[in-house]
């Protein structure tokens, strides 16, 4: 997995990542995934909800599909039991974005404006098993830069992280 994601890493930073664009409707693939996803938010004992709207938008739908799987994975290694994951979307004229809301834990300022570096972990105690390359973030921005959008973080209204994942129309 490592190996994989330094060389999806190395590829998207040279813009030589290969994307196979589509006319893709988001939000049906979210609402796959989110289904995908149940019984490991019920697992760790989460709750989910998904609200949105789509769009028609030119996307790799394998490569949105790892941003989203990504962003669903992390909301639940990092979200505290009990806790809830919230994904919706936000659209006007010029643009479509998919939120994605957890509850605690938090993070600090500082920790949230190096999201999306380079082998950077929030906690540095987890183990791999538990907390994953550091790399996954950083991918997913440079995702979404080759398909033309952005992926951004927050601070979410529920207490923990929100990722914000934004294409032009």
């Amino acid at each position: 997995k490592l190996t994989q994601d330094l060389a999806d890493l190395a590829q998207a930073e040279a813009m030589q990542l290969k994307c196979y664009m589509a006319n893709v409707n988001p939000w049906q693939v979210i609402v796959q995934e989110v289904e995908n996803f149940k019984p490991k938010f019920e697992q760790a004992q989460l709750t989910v909800s998904a609200q949105g709207e789509g769009a028609d938008l030119q996307l790799d739908i394998d490569r949105f599909k790892q941003i989203m799987v990504n962003l669903l994975g992390n909301s639940i290694r990092y979200t505290e039991a009990g806790g809830e994951v919230r994904v919706h979307t936000e659209q006007d004229e010029h643009s479509w974005s998919v939120i994605v809301d957890d509850s605690p834990f938090g993070l600090t300022d500082e920790q949230i404006a190096r999201l999306g570096e380079r082998f950077y972990r929030v906690d540095d105690s987890r183990t791999r098993s538990t907390g994953g390359t550091g790399l996954g973030l950083a991918l997913s921005c440079k995702i979404a830069q080759a398909l033309g959008g952005t992926l951004s973080f927050e601070h979410s209204p529920l207490g923990g992280l929100r990722c914000v994942l934004t294409f032009k129309k």
